[in-house]
């Protein structure tokens, strides 16, 4: 019997496609110092290769590719320092969120597992949010990263539970669904749709470009892998019949 649920942060409870667009931006601006032809529509070309072939972290591993090793990593440094500030801002909550921790709240204990800066945890509480969630482990705060068994572990520890009387929703096989069962919990894939948050991006060609980019292939790893999650769904409205026929 489920008694926890446990969340991730990007994708799932906090729309998230505006950084994902802005980084896509960003470094391409940074590859254009090096390549002045370069394009934006080779950059989402080469994005979508890396999902086919299963890359984890695409982005990072473009720059690796496109820049020496000390340039492509002051991308991510320089990225950090845009993104922090307006973490609110790039991070909305994903529509249906509130009404769904709504419905689940009564009936069962509520967390967090996510790969996210503390600023995080600071925007769940202006956002009054916060004081839902009894396991809060977020990755800067806690030293622990997804994908690591032992990151979920901790929150299971944490919980207090069986591994099995918990469930983990993410939006992604390989940092969400594969390590939850790994430890023994149940799992939820959210189909992560940035087509329909496509009205969160500007109104440029480029914006539109990748909306289209996504349409063709998913955003994170694309390859088909195991294990498969207990229940998929398209919808955060969908949760508390997913979580209740598990």
């Amino acid at each position: 019997m489920v008694e926890w649920i446990f969340f991730d942060v990007g994708s799932v409870l906090f729309d998230d496609v505006r950084q994902n667009y802005f980084c896509y931006r960003f470094a391409c601006d940074r590859f254009r110092e090096r390549r002045p032809d370069f394009t934006f529509t080779e950059l989402l070309r080469r994005r979508e290769v890396a999902a086919l072939a299963g890359e984890s972290w695409i982005l990072h591993a473009l720059a690796r590719d496109l820049l020496p090793e000390r340039e492509a990593e002051q991308i991510f440094v320089d990225l950090r320092s845009e993104l922090l500030p307006l973490y609110d801002d790039f991070h909305p909550p994903a529509r249906g969120a509130m009404e769904m921790l709504e419905q689940l709240r009564s009936r069962y204990r509520l967390g967090i597992i996510a790969n996210q800066p503390p600023e995080c945890r600071n925007s769940l509480e202006r956002r009054k949010l916060l004081a839902d969630f009894e396991v809060v482990a977020i990755s800067e705060l806690v030293d622990l990263h997804k994908p690591d068994p032992a990151f979920y572990r901790w929150a299971i520890q944490q919980a207090g539970c069986a591994p099995e009387q918990a469930v983990m929703i993410g939006d992604r096989i390989d940092n969400d669904i594969a390590p939850a069962r790994s430890v023994g919990m149940k799992t939820i894939l959210v189909l992560s749709d940035v087509v329909s948050q496509a009205s969160l991006l500007p109104d440029e060609p480029e914006a539109r470009d990748f909306v289209e980019s996504c349409r063709r292939v998913s955003l994170f790893s694309a390859a088909v892998s195991d294990p498969q999650p207990d229940r998929t769904i398209e919808r955060l409205p969908d949760v508390p019949a997913a979580v209740a026929g598990l």
